[in-house]
């Protein structure tokens, strides 16, 4: 019994993770819909409309999984409330033969047999204590059954109420399945119309993407300036304490750096296929991050702003050293710090630019000297 309750308690802490797991997407998906909301009151067909719908997809995929697997884990409570049922009735029927066994032979005994008189009948007083003992026992053993009986009756109703209970909240998880998978493939038609709108642009997105492109290595180009100043600098006076030990902090912090903003990336680190132009490949130094519009971005780590830029398409840029390290913002406007200010983690550097599209964008670098880094990995998972 006891190794049946300690299942029970596991499906229920999986179950409650799940309905946690839920409510964290719930809310992701509310943050999602506002900036496609957004990006679709520009225009009818953006790259960025598509990556906002290729992100509402995806939590959405998120949440019709979470519903499953949910609803698979209220199916092992049943499964396993039923069970418990039929473990409790066996026993009911073992312990109901036993105790109509104890209530006739204790009939016998009152009725033919004066228990006093074979009591009095004991050669010694040892004896006749015995056998009062004896039909004390018998007594308390056969009440103690009858308990018994009861207990498991108890538990046999208390399950069928729980079994009926998790089947109607079953059937109700169902049912948000099935609605959230219609709206899931709902939201994959209207993609696939928009990748169509958007193939027929193709002449249209090159030329975005060439202007773009330009736009980032002007970028790169100014970073890799400022680092080769930076390591000139350091030849002539090498870094102090207080900046080694603040990039060993940086280091320390990886996988632990706060969001920039709160959003989603729109655009990976790396090398990778365009998501129209299949024979295009995008290079991103760093990653973007797609957010609601009129949001704020807010320093990673402690450091100093090494450099404040400005870069036609891309705004004004700002990028924070970290010791050795190196964390760059770009697209901001209005912006609260400027050069050689000293910053806190989470500070607020300045205001992302929101693009004709409807969508603001603000693209994150991080650089160890030269070597550029994924900043995926430096941030905290959500």
């Amino acid at each position: 019994m006891l190794l049946c309750l300690g299942i029970g308690n596991l499906n229920a802490q999986n179950v409650s993770d799940l309905k946690k797991k839920q409510e964290k997407n719930k809310k992701e998906l509310e943050y999602t819909n506002k900036i496609l909301k957004s990006v679709r009151t520009k225009q009818s067909s953006s790259l960025s409309k598509l990556k906002a719908l290729q992100q509402d997809i995806k939590t959405r995929e998120t949440s019709v999984k979470l519903y499953r697997d949910e609803v698979e884990e209220l199916q092992k409570a049943i499964d396993h409330s039923n069970k418990q049922i039929q473990v409790f009735n066996d026993k009911q029927e073992k312990l109901k033969k036993v105790y109509g066994e104890l209530l006739v032979s204790a009939y016998y005994q009152n009725g033919t047999l004066d228990k006093w008189i074979y009591i009095f009948a004991s050669e010694d007083f040892s004896q006749a204590y015995n056998r009062y003992k004896y039909f004390e026992q018998v007594n308390d053993y056969t009440y103690n059954q009858l308990s018994v009986l009861k207990n498991l009756k108890d538990s046999v109703n208390e399950n069928v109420q729980k079994v009926v209970a998790l089947k109607t909240e079953k059937e109700s998880l169902v049912e948000k399945e099935q609605q959230a998978q219609q709206t899931l493939d709902a939201k994959k038609k209207e993609q696939q119309k928009e990748i169509n709108r958007l193939k027929a642009k193709e002449k249209d997105l090159l030329s975005r993407l060439k202007v773009q492109q330009q736009r980032e290595r002007n970028l790169k180009k100014q970073i890799e300036k400022l680092i080769a100043r930076t390591a000139k600098k350091e030849r002539k006076k090498p870094p102090t304490k207080a900046d080694i030990q603040l990039g060993k902090s940086f280091i320390a912090n990886k996988g632990k750096l706060p969001w920039p903003v709160d959003g989603f990336i729109s655009s990976a680190f790396g090398e990778h296929a365009h998501p129209i132009l299949k024979t295009v490949k995008v290079r991103n130094d760093g990653i973007d991050i797609t957010a609601q519009k009129g949001s704020t971005c807010k320093a990673v780590f402690n450091g100093e702003v090494s450099q404040v830029l400005s870069i036609p398409g891309l705004n004004s840029t700002v990028i924070i050293k970290h010791g050795s390290y190196l964390s760059v913002y770009a697209n901001l406007i209005n912006l609260y710090v400027k050069k050689g200010d000293k910053i806190q983690t989470g500070q607020s550097l300045g205001k992302i630019a929101t693009g004709s599209d409807g969508a603001t964008v603000m693209k994150l670098q991080i650089w160890k000297n030269t070597s550029r880094q994924n900043p995926k990995y430096w941030l905290r998972k959500k």
